[in-house]
């Protein structure tokens, strides 16, 4: 998990020196319909995608909140995205970063960011090392409820590169601990519509439909407290 303590280092410096008033990471747990398994394309497949994930949130003045979420998996949330259900050339992991701007209107929020996603593939005898990744808008509206809880709704625009949208269901719940130090948990999920394709040029004539969906705890420090 060399890659995750990159991040977590990066996320942490960006927290000191913007002053960010929460920081999380954690781990999380997830399951995707994406992998279909057999030849006749029955949708029995499916696949788990364990992972790691941190993120900071910066209160800026006017009730505007900056967020950062970062995500690493070796098992990505759409591992056939870039190789088909033929392909047997699979990404050896994915990392995520959803930067996003809201806000606040009393407890609902709204706002817009990108969701950034990207593929790392192992080099092949005779080929170059094969990065695939993709960028979506994002516009989020949700509402901060019952003290500590968070629930939201995202759309995710069309990236152009691989016809990749959908919709984003997210609930976060915190629990204070001690002081500064606080559990989140939380639960993801992502009904996506896009075309598979390889690195040959392929593209599917059809698009897939296929839901994921992610369970995550959180260590969180929030400045001040």
């Amino acid at each position: 998990m060399r890659k995750f303590f990159y991040l977590v280092t990066f996320l942490l410096a960006f927290t000191y020196c913007a002053s960010a008033q929460t920081f999380s990471a954690g781990a999380f747990a997830g399951f995707t319909t994406n992998p279909d398994k057999s030849e006749l394309l029955r949708r029995d497949g499916g696949e788990f995608h364990p992972g790691a994930t941190a993120s900071v949130r910066f209160d800026l003045p006017k009730n505007v909140a900056f967020k950062v979420r970062g995500d690493l998996s070796k098992t990505p949330q759409l591992p056939k995205l870039f190789t088909t259900d033929e392909g047997e050339h699979a990404p050896n992991y994915e990392a995520r970063v959803n930067p996003e701007a809201t806000v606040n209107f009393g407890k609902f929020f709204a706002g817009a960011g990108v969701d950034l996603f990207y593929h790392s593939f192992d080099k092949e005898p005779g080929e170059e090392y094969t990065r695939s990744f993709g960028i979506n808008p994002t516009a989020t509206v949700g509402v901060d409820f019952a003290k500590n809880h968070e629930a939201s709704f995202t759309y995710l625009f069309r990236d152009k590169g691989t016809d990749l949208y959908g919709y984003r269901a997210s609930y976060f719940f915190d629990v204070p601990i001690k002081g500064s130090f606080g559990l989140r948990f939380g639960v993801r999920g992502n009904y996506l519509t896009f075309k598979e394709r390889n690195r040959e040029g392929y593209i599917d004539p059809y698009y897939e439909h296929d839901f994921t969906a992610q369970g995550s705890v959180e260590l969180t420090f929030k400045r001040g407290k």
